[in-house]
């Protein structure tokens, strides 16, 4: 009789505990709405600027960027280069997106522009072969050129010298490649197997994120080079804060996604919660607005956002 006791009570326990931390794992969006913008098409990448007055996205084929203006409820189109929707980076403090677009015979060669909210575009490299997507260090925006004998090039928005003085970048071969942005010199890092690419940074600078062609996502922390596996997943993004990772799990079937939802994960606890759990919906590219708590993502072709509590 003891023993039965016994028995029921830690099976109760336990059914308490495997609730417990199924419920501890789910963190649903709430509030979700529609973006309704005057584009036609798929939508993906939806990204807000660091007002939160803008949101920039793109088409399927990655071909232009967008603006939305929340205010005024207008749409504009900022650049209508090939690629250039893939890998756009707002700057951390103002409304300036770099990015990376293709151009030429065979869509060979490379341009780094930084488009402004009035539509004008800055192009800031030459026309090249090998030029890396562009990423924002403070108000300094960097690139490299693979086939240069100095690689790594900083252009400056103002006269302060860079803060942070390691990043990495992607090489064509997806190797990692660690800057020291005085010297300018790189050191590839071991891969471990991994194909890299697609780095991200936090706002501080002290972190990036990398895909990997396996599927999987991993964490630097660029002081000491440490390197964590985060979780199977794609296209990620920190937190302005620092303090959260949101990314999607996408499935196909060899040809189509089948299904994709949104997860976050939080680095100090190193958990994973899932955001978003339906089944009929593509939940893609999710993005942090500035306050942290506010996220944007694609959802079957359209731009969407939510809250998480």
């Amino acid at each position: 009789m003891k023993k039965s006791v016994l028995f029921i009570f830690l099976l109760f326990l336990f059914s308490i505990n495997y609730y417990s931390s199924g419920k501890n794992n789910q963190l649903l969006l709430s509030d979700v709405e529609e973006i309704k913008v005057e584009v036609e098409g798929n939508l993906i990448n939806p990204i807000p600027s660091p007002s939160n007055k803008y949101l920039a996205f793109t088409k399927e084929n990655y071909k232009g960027i967008f603006i939305y203006d929340f205010e005024s409820k207008k749409s504009f189109q900022l650049t209508d280069l090939d690629g250039s929707g893939f890998g756009f980076e707002w700057q951390g403090d103002e409304d300036l997106i770099a990015f990376r677009g293709t151009v030429g015979e065979n869509k060979r060669k490379h341009l780094i522009c930084v488009g402004h909210i009035d539509g004008t575009v800055e192009v800031s490299s030459p026309l090249l072969s090998n030029l890396s997507l562009p990423l924002w260090m403070d108000k300094n925006l960097l690139f490299i050129n693979w086939d240069g004998k100095e690689p790594l090039k900083i252009i400056s928005r103002k006269e302060e010298t860079i803060w942070q003085k390691k990043v990495i970048f992607t090489s064509f071969d997806g190797e990692i490649v660690y800057f020291d942005t005085e010297t300018k010199k790189g050191k590839k890092l071991e891969k471990g197997g991994n194909t890299f690419y697609l780095p991200r940074y936090s706002k501080d600078g002290k972190m990036s994120l990398l895909h990997s062609l396996e599927g999987d996502i991993f964490l630097v922390f660029l002081e000491d080079g440490k390197i964590e596996k985060v979780a199977f997943g794609t296209n990620v993004r920190f937190s302005p804060d620092g303090r959260f990772i949101v990314f999607e799990k996408t499935y196909d079937d060899g040809h189509n996604i089948v299904s994709s939802d949104l997860y976050l994960y939080e680095i100090n606890s190193k958990k994973v919660y899932k955001i978003t759990d339906t089944q009929d919906k593509i939940e893609r590219m999710p993005a942090f607005a500035s306050d942290s708590r506010t996220i944007y993502f694609s959802e079957n072709g359209k731009l969407m956002r939510g809250n998480v509590k």
